[in-house]
């Protein structure tokens, strides 16, 4: 006889002389122990998934050919802005709802080092803090780079890694806002469809990597191990 028992951590095999016959009993488990580590997508990262969509669909669309140019220029600014959008969302998402990553923040930010108070208003400030940190961050700018990859990683603990693109593009992206695309010296940037492909594809491997990382994190702002315990 071949017995196979099925439990919540592994599947035992035993085999008996004679007549092979195999039972699969049911798992046997406890509720808790069915918890999966799967954390259900943020809508900040559905947001930015779709905003990508609609670069890569317009990006194929047809467009006269003299007004190619501006519709890369505009796709570009918008690959950034969506960025951008995705880092501040994501950033003041975890940091107001965690007391551990707020600290971080004010221990660590120069700019909530400089906020003063009176003595007497200590328990006002420290019932409004998070509010007071969400008005905060609604003024960083998080194409400012050196900042954001600052704050992420003294507040979530990792950085970008390489991203001068990132930085070139940030830069590329000011003369798209502030001059139609042109540089300084009055010169077109080098934006047509191969450069949104690709600066499309670069942002969504970042902003993925960062949405992983992310969502390890419990209520109380530690990152998870793989079993499930704060690491």
């Amino acid at each position: 006889m071949v017995l196979i028992k099925n439990n919540a951590y592994d599947t035992e095999c035993v085999v008996n002389h004679g007549e092979v016959r195999v039972e699969i009993t049911e798992p046997q488990h406890e509720e808790h122990e069915l918890q999966l580590l799967i954390p259900e997508e943020s809508k900040r990262i559905k947001l930015f998934r779709k905003q990508l969509k609609y670069v890569m669909l317009l990006v194929n669309s047809e467009v006269d050919p003299e007004a190619q140019y501006a519709h890369h220029v505009m796709l570009y600014s918008h690959l950034i802005a969506s960025a951008e959008g995705y880092l501040f969302s994501t950033f003041n998402h975890y940091v107001t709802k965690s007391d551990t990553l707020l600290r971080r923040l004010v221990e660590s930010d120069p700019e909530v080092a400089k906020m003063r108070f009176d003595l007497s208003e200590i328990f006002v400030r420290q019932e409004t803090l998070k509010e007071t940190i969400a008005k905060h961050l609604n003024s960083v700018i998080f194409h400012n780079l050196k900042s954001t990859t600052k704050m992420y990683a003294s507040v979530f603990g990792f950085g970008f890694g390489d991203i001068s693109w990132f930085y070139r593009a940030v830069s590329n992206r000011h003369h798209c806002a502030h001059r139609g695309g042109y540089d300084k010296a009055g010169n077109p940037l080098d934006i047509n469809k191969e450069t949104i492909i690709e600066l499309t594809t670069k942002l969504s491997d970042l902003i993925e990597s960062i949405e992983i990382r992310v969502a390890d994190f419990d209520d109380d702002g530690f990152r998870l191990k793989p079993s499930g315990k704060v690491a």
